[in-house]
């Protein structure tokens, strides 16, 4: 049997490893969106394990935004992928019955349900995606006096643009796309070269699954959500505490931004520097009674990927002015200098 050691080295392995292949070929427009993906991805081959599967909504309005491409890393490295677009219900019920795991995938579902799911032709579709969110999830198929029970819990992966139909936004996490000029930068996407680094990470997968699966089973990880997002985002926080190492505190940060950002669409600047903030004062323990310099703001901004040109003095004191807070000297461990306080700052970070 293997010790809680063993399994969060070969967690964190298996992460790194997902990880690895989808930043040859894909970029994101945030680390959080990056980290969500390669957690879901995990939770694939463990999904049973837990009472609900968020499913996964890789969107942007703009083409060549690389949603598509995140769409085939996501089904590439998951178990089993199957298209549910033109799939009959009984098809995908039986998928589901033969299948140990099996993910659904629909591209271009904007164009599937209409406005809030009016589109009838995909009703049934819409019930099926909506019911098999959580292990309770099933319906009665066959035929008079032979109905049975079959269960509808499955990963489904999306991509397209626009607003789901409510019931199945409530049940998505999102991940925003958008157009990147470092697209160059990437690894040449083929095929065959890529299916063999899919299959190299599949096994992997295959063997943690069996190994740690049942060890993810047993943990409860506390989620800074309720309701309904607390359920979606519990298998990924499950596999982030297994995974150990700054994991948690990764995926807190990234349901805190996609679901307050309405499941990451976009906000001005200014508000999501000071969610930023935010995260930096509670990766760093402090509280209302420290003060912290704008310098060492600064130097967490860049650790969470802004860009030096948003983050000098000036810009951060005109962001954080919008909500009446001045810079002064303040007193550090490491001396005075310019800064804020951070009773103020946590002001802002409420209204923000």
């Amino acid at each position: 049997m293997r010790s809680y050691d063993e399994h969060e080295e070969a967690t964190r392995k298996v992460l790194d490893e997902i990880g690895s292949v989808i930043d040859k070929y894909a970029i994101f427009p945030n680390k959080e969106s990056r980290d969500t993906t390669v957690l879901w991805i995990a939770h694939t081959w463990v999904f049973k394990k837990f009472e609900a599967t968020p499913r996964l909504s890789i969107y942007s309005s703009e083409p060549g935004s690389g949603k598509s491409r995140v769409m085939d890393l996501v089904c590439g490295m998951s178990p089993k992928d199957m298209s549910a677009v033109n799939a009959r219900p009984s098809m995908l019920y039986e998928a589901i019955e033969m299948s140990e795991s099996i993910v659904f995938s629909i591209d271009e579902v904007d164009n599937l349900f209409g406005r809030k799911g009016s589109n009838n032709a995909y009703k049934q579709l819409l019930a099926v995606l909506n019911e098999g969110f959580t292990a309770e999830g099933s319906t009665l198929a066959g035929s008079p006096g032979s109905y049975r029970e079959m269960s509808l819990f499955a990963p489904v992966v999306m991509a397209g643009m626009g607003r789901l139909p409510d019931a199945l936004h409530t049940r998505s996490i999102r991940i925003p796309m958008r157009k990147s000029g470092d697209h160059g930068k990437l690894e040449e996407y083929r095929g065959r070269k890529v299916k063999f680094e899919f299959n190299q990470v599949k096994t992997s997968l295959s063997g943690w699954s069996r190994s740690t699966g049942p060890a993810l089973e047993l943990l409860f990880p506390e989620i800074p959500l309720k309701d309904r997002d607390a359920d979606k985002w519990e298998p990924l926080f499950a596999i982030a505490e297994m995974a150990g190492g700054d994991w948690l505190k990764r995926v807190a940060r990234a349901a805190r931004l996609l679901e307050r950002d309405d499941a990451g669409d976009d906000i001005p600047m200014s508000v999501r520097m000071v969610r930023d903030i935010e995260t930096y004062l509670e990766e760093h323990d402090l509280t209302d009674k420290d003060n912290v310099h704008t310098a060492d703001l600064i130097t967490g901004l860049l650790d969470l990927d802004w860009d030096e040109r948003f983050v000098r003095p000036r810009a951060i004191a005109k962001v954080v002015g919008e909500f009446g807070i001045e810079s002064k000297n303040v007193r550090t461990s490491k001396g005075l200098a310019k800064g804020y306080r951070v009773a103020d700052l946590l002001v802002a970070c409420k209204e923000a």
